[in-house]
């Protein structure tokens, strides 16, 4: 499942897509992992990329830095 989120998220900060992820409260542990992808060190993401996520709530389980 993570992989082709992480997939779409590349190409989107290279060419400045939007992408939706939806249903995100069903792999918190991939949400933890998407604050260190969202702020890359090596690379410049490109300024019209945009990331939207959808999710249930899920209590005090999800990032806050997503939020």
């Amino acid at each position: 499942m993570e992989f082709p989120a992480a997939k779409m998220m590349d190409d989107g900060m290279l060419t400045g897509k939007w992408v939706v992820l939806q249903n995100c409260h069903l792999n918190i542990d991939f949400m933890g992992e998407m604050e260190d992808r969202l702020n890359p060190k090596d690379k410049v993401v490109h300024e019209d990329f945009r990331l939207w996520i959808t999710c249930q709530p899920c209590g005090n389980e999800f990032p806050l830095g997503l939020l």
